[in-house]
């Protein structure tokens, strides 16, 4: 589901499970929520593994060419941040929102870097 034209949100728990196996990053336990970061050429993948939930799940969130688009990732960001303020799954959405603010902060220096690559 587009959030915006370059901001996805992915509830497919086939799709996902298949995703983080092709780039081996599935996680081994899945006894407390965590967080996956994986960036595949100038796009952006954020898998999050809820497990406080009634329904252990994973959510998988998507920006394409996320050097170039600042707006979306500051939605994302803010996204989180409202999610720690309610108190829903903190440690994950905190290290979430962190990841996010992280890549914003680097964003200059990620274009230089896919630029540099074309």
């Amino acid at each position: 589901m587009g959030l915006t034209t370059n901001l996805f949100v992915c509830h497919d728990q086939g799709f996902i499970i298949d995703f983080l196996v092709d780039n081996n990053e599935m996680p081994r336990e899945f006894s407390k929520s965590q967080l996956k970061a994986i960036l595949k050429d100038e796009d952006l993948y954020l898998i999050i593994f809820t497990a406080q939930a009634q329904e252990k799940q994973f959510v998988m969130y998507y920006i394409q060419d996320f050097p170039n688009h600042i707006n979306d990732m500051i939605y994302l960001w803010r996204y989180f941040d409202l999610e720690v303020s309610h108190q829903n799954d903190i440690h994950v959405m905190r290290l979430a929102r962190n990841k996010i603010h992280d890549l914003i902060a680097m964003s200059e220096t990620m274009k230089a870097i896919f630029n540099k690559n074309r």
